[in-house]
Protein backbone atom coordinates (compact mmCIF):
# COMPACT_ATOMS: atom_id res chain seq x y z
CA UNK A 1 0.00 0.00 0.00
CA UNK A 2 1.65 3.20 -1.20
CA UNK A 3 0.26 6.61 -0.19
CA UNK A 4 2.03 9.26 -2.23
CA UNK A 5 0.76 12.79 -1.65
CA UNK A 6 -2.78 11.66 -0.85
CA UNK A 7 -4.57 11.37 2.47
CA UNK A 8 -5.86 8.28 4.22
CA UNK A 9 -8.21 8.88 7.15
CA UNK A 10 -9.28 5.91 9.27
CA UNK A 11 -12.50 6.78 11.08
CA UNK A 12 -13.41 6.15 14.69
CA UNK A 13 -13.68 2.41 15.46
CA UNK A 14 -12.70 1.61 11.86
CA UNK A 15 -9.90 -0.79 10.87
CA UNK A 16 -7.73 -1.01 7.78
CA UNK A 17 -6.05 -4.41 7.43
CA UNK A 18 -2.80 -4.16 5.47
CA UNK A 19 -1.71 -7.51 4.01
CA UNK A 20 1.13 -5.84 2.10
CA UNK A 21 4.02 -3.51 2.85
CA UNK A 22 3.00 0.05 3.77
CA UNK A 23 4.71 3.23 2.59
CA UNK A 24 3.39 6.77 3.04
CA UNK A 25 4.82 10.27 2.71
CA UNK A 26 1.84 11.80 4.54
CA UNK A 27 0.41 11.09 7.98
CA UNK A 28 -2.40 8.54 8.24
CA UNK A 29 -5.17 10.48 9.95
CA UNK A 30 -8.11 9.59 12.16
CA UNK A 31 -8.66 7.60 15.33
CA UNK A 32 -9.06 4.23 13.65
CA UNK A 33 -6.55 1.42 13.47
CA UNK A 34 -4.01 0.39 10.82
CA UNK A 35 -3.32 -3.34 11.23
CA UNK A 36 -0.16 -4.87 9.78
CA UNK A 37 -1.33 -8.40 9.12
CA UNK A 38 0.11 -11.02 6.79
CA UNK A 39 1.50 -14.54 6.65
CA UNK A 40 4.99 -13.30 5.78
CA UNK A 41 7.20 -10.50 7.06
CA UNK A 42 6.19 -6.93 6.24
CA UNK A 43 7.74 -3.46 6.22
CA UNK A 44 6.30 -0.09 7.14
CA UNK A 45 7.81 3.23 6.08
CA UNK A 46 6.02 6.37 7.22
CA UNK A 47 8.89 8.61 6.05
CA UNK A 48 8.82 10.52 9.32
CA UNK A 49 5.02 10.90 9.30
CA UNK A 50 2.57 9.62 11.90
CA UNK A 51 -0.24 7.09 12.14
CA UNK A 52 -2.92 7.21 14.84
CA UNK A 53 -3.16 3.62 16.08
CA UNK A 54 -0.84 0.96 14.70
CA UNK A 55 -1.43 -2.72 15.41
CA UNK A 56 1.28 -5.34 14.95
CA UNK A 57 -0.45 -8.61 14.04
CA UNK A 58 2.14 -10.61 12.14
CA UNK A 59 3.88 -13.61 13.67
CA UNK A 60 6.69 -13.12 11.13
CA UNK A 61 7.33 -9.58 12.41
CA UNK A 62 7.25 -6.08 10.97
CA UNK A 63 10.40 -4.22 9.88
CA UNK A 64 10.65 -0.43 10.07
CA UNK A 65 12.10 1.04 6.88
CA UNK A 66 11.58 4.71 7.86
CA UNK A 67 11.03 6.83 10.95
CA UNK A 68 7.54 7.07 12.43
CA UNK A 69 6.59 10.36 14.09
CA UNK A 70 4.50 10.65 17.25
CA UNK A 71 1.41 8.48 17.25
CA UNK A 72 -1.51 7.89 19.60
CA UNK A 73 -0.64 4.30 20.43
CA UNK A 74 0.68 0.99 19.23
CA UNK A 75 -0.88 -2.38 20.01
CA UNK A 76 0.78 -5.78 19.78
CA UNK A 77 -1.28 -8.83 18.86
CA UNK A 78 1.32 -11.07 17.21
CA UNK A 79 4.97 -10.64 16.41
CA UNK A 80 7.59 -7.97 16.96
CA UNK A 81 8.41 -4.57 15.48
CA UNK A 82 12.04 -4.53 14.34
CA UNK A 83 13.46 -1.00 14.53
CA UNK A 84 16.61 -1.35 12.38
CA UNK A 85 18.12 2.16 12.02
CA UNK A 86 14.81 4.00 12.44
CA UNK A 87 13.05 5.71 15.33
CA UNK A 88 9.54 5.00 16.47
CA UNK A 89 7.80 7.69 18.54
CA UNK A 90 4.85 7.46 20.94
CA UNK A 91 2.97 10.70 21.65
CA UNK A 92 2.83 12.30 25.09
CA UNK A 93 -0.64 10.83 25.70
CA UNK A 94 0.00 7.65 23.74
CA UNK A 95 0.31 4.11 25.05
CA UNK A 96 1.73 0.71 24.16
CA UNK A 97 -0.66 -2.21 24.49
CA UNK A 98 -0.16 -5.96 24.98
CA UNK A 99 3.65 -5.97 24.81
CA UNK A 100 5.37 -8.91 26.52
CA UNK A 101 8.31 -11.26 26.08
CA UNK A 102 6.97 -12.49 22.73
CA UNK A 103 5.75 -9.10 21.40
CA UNK A 104 8.05 -6.11 21.66
CA UNK A 105 10.31 -3.59 19.90
CA UNK A 106 13.56 -5.09 18.65
CA UNK A 107 16.27 -2.41 18.84
CA UNK A 108 18.73 -4.36 16.72
CA UNK A 109 20.61 -1.29 15.44
CA UNK A 110 20.57 2.49 16.08
CA UNK A 111 16.79 2.92 16.01
CA UNK A 112 15.10 3.96 19.25
CA UNK A 113 11.71 3.75 20.88
CA UNK A 114 10.90 7.35 21.88
CA UNK A 115 8.26 8.51 24.36
CA UNK A 116 7.33 12.16 23.92
CA UNK A 117 6.62 14.27 26.98
CA UNK A 118 7.92 11.81 29.56
CA UNK A 119 7.18 13.09 33.05
CA UNK A 120 7.04 11.56 36.52
CA UNK A 121 4.66 8.74 35.57
CA UNK A 122 6.30 5.37 34.97
CA UNK A 123 6.48 4.35 31.32
CA UNK A 124 7.56 0.89 30.20
CA UNK A 125 9.78 0.64 27.14
CA UNK A 126 9.24 -2.96 25.95
CA UNK A 127 12.52 -3.44 24.11
CA UNK A 128 15.04 -6.16 23.39
CA UNK A 129 18.18 -6.21 21.27
CA UNK A 130 17.20 -9.29 19.29
CA UNK A 131 14.21 -11.53 18.68
CA UNK A 132 15.05 -13.89 21.53
CA UNK A 133 15.94 -11.66 24.49
CA UNK A 134 13.47 -9.28 26.11
CA UNK A 135 15.03 -6.49 28.21
CA UNK A 136 12.33 -3.92 29.02
CA UNK A 137 13.12 -0.81 31.03
CA UNK A 138 10.76 1.42 33.04
CA UNK A 139 11.53 5.14 33.16
CA UNK A 140 10.07 8.15 34.91
CA UNK A 141 11.34 11.71 34.71
CA UNK A 142 11.26 13.93 37.78
CA UNK A 143 13.03 16.74 35.95
CA UNK A 144 12.06 18.76 32.90
CA UNK A 145 9.50 16.92 30.76
CA UNK A 146 11.22 15.70 27.61
CA UNK A 147 11.16 13.15 24.81
CA UNK A 148 13.20 10.19 26.01
CA UNK A 149 14.50 7.52 23.64
CA UNK A 150 15.71 4.00 24.47
CA UNK A 151 17.49 1.23 22.67
CA UNK A 152 18.79 -1.98 24.21
CA UNK A 153 22.28 -3.22 23.37
CA UNK A 154 23.29 -6.87 23.28
CA UNK A 155 26.20 -6.44 25.72
CA UNK A 156 27.67 -4.13 28.34
CA UNK A 157 30.77 -2.43 26.91
CA UNK A 158 33.84 -1.11 28.65
CA UNK A 159 33.55 2.28 26.93
CA UNK A 160 29.82 2.75 27.26
CA UNK A 161 28.52 2.20 23.75
CA UNK A 162 31.80 0.92 22.32
CA UNK A 163 34.87 -1.08 23.23
CA UNK A 164 35.26 -4.62 24.45
CA UNK A 165 32.20 -6.35 25.84
CA UNK A 166 32.39 -7.44 29.46
CA UNK A 167 32.47 -11.21 29.88
CA UNK A 168 31.95 -11.44 33.65
CA UNK A 169 30.48 -9.67 36.71
CA UNK A 170 27.67 -7.82 34.88
CA UNK A 171 24.35 -8.38 33.14
CA UNK A 172 24.98 -9.06 29.46
CA UNK A 173 22.85 -6.13 28.26
CA UNK A 174 22.83 -2.34 28.43
CA UNK A 175 20.46 0.48 27.56
CA UNK A 176 21.28 3.61 25.56
CA UNK A 177 18.95 6.32 26.91
CA UNK A 178 18.79 9.77 25.30
CA UNK A 179 16.86 13.00 25.84
CA UNK A 180 15.69 15.40 23.14
CA UNK A 181 16.85 18.51 25.01
CA UNK A 182 20.17 18.04 26.77
CA UNK A 183 20.09 18.57 30.54
CA UNK A 184 17.09 18.87 32.82
CA UNK A 185 15.96 15.24 32.90
CA UNK A 186 16.14 13.41 36.22
CA UNK A 187 15.40 9.79 35.40
CA UNK A 188 14.47 6.88 37.59
CA UNK A 189 15.46 3.66 35.83
CA UNK A 190 14.23 0.13 36.47
CA UNK A 191 15.77 -2.45 34.14
CA UNK A 192 14.78 -6.08 33.56
CA UNK A 193 16.68 -9.02 32.17
CA UNK A 194 16.63 -12.80 31.93
CA UNK A 195 18.53 -14.68 34.58
CA UNK A 196 20.50 -16.23 31.72
CA UNK A 197 21.86 -12.72 30.98
CA UNK A 198 23.74 -12.71 34.29
CA UNK A 199 27.40 -13.37 33.48
CA UNK A 200 29.79 -15.30 35.72
CA UNK A 201 30.55 -13.34 38.90
CA UNK A 202 27.40 -11.20 38.83
CA UNK A 203 26.04 -10.87 42.35
CA UNK A 204 22.31 -10.12 42.52
CA UNK A 205 22.53 -9.07 46.16
CA UNK A 206 25.29 -6.57 45.44
CA UNK A 207 24.25 -4.91 42.18
CA UNK A 208 23.06 -1.61 40.76
CA UNK A 209 22.47 0.46 37.64
CA UNK A 210 25.54 2.32 36.39
CA UNK A 211 25.71 5.31 34.05
CA UNK A 212 28.67 5.81 31.72
CA UNK A 213 30.07 9.31 32.29
CA UNK A 214 31.73 10.91 29.24
CA UNK A 215 33.16 14.10 30.81
CA UNK A 216 35.18 15.64 32.38
CA UNK A 217 38.21 13.57 31.45
CA UNK A 218 39.19 12.74 35.04
CA UNK A 219 35.89 10.93 35.76
CA UNK A 220 35.18 9.21 32.43
CA UNK A 221 33.83 5.71 33.02
CA UNK A 222 31.03 3.79 34.73
CA UNK A 223 29.83 5.67 37.82
CA UNK A 224 28.45 2.97 40.11
CA UNK A 225 29.69 3.44 43.69
CA UNK A 226 29.65 0.90 46.50
CA UNK A 227 27.08 2.91 48.48
CA UNK A 228 24.66 2.63 45.54
CA UNK A 229 24.64 -1.17 45.47
CA UNK A 230 21.58 -3.15 46.51
CA UNK A 231 19.60 -6.29 45.86
CA UNK A 232 18.16 -7.12 42.44
CA UNK A 233 14.66 -8.53 42.91
CA UNK A 234 12.45 -10.80 40.87
CA UNK A 235 13.13 -13.82 38.71
CA UNK A 236 13.17 -14.40 35.00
Amino acid sequence: MNINGGTLTIGNNATVNAYVNVSSNTSILGTGRLVMKDLSGQTINMNGQSVGILEINNQNNINLSGNIAERDSIVFTKGKLIQNTFNNSIGSTGAIGNADSTRYFVTNSTGRLIKAGLGNTNFRYPVGNDQLTYNPVILSNNGTIDSIGVRCLSNAYQNGLTGTAYTSDVVDASWDITESVAGGSILTVKASWYQADELTGFNRSNSGISNYVTSPANVVGWDLLNNLLGNATGTG
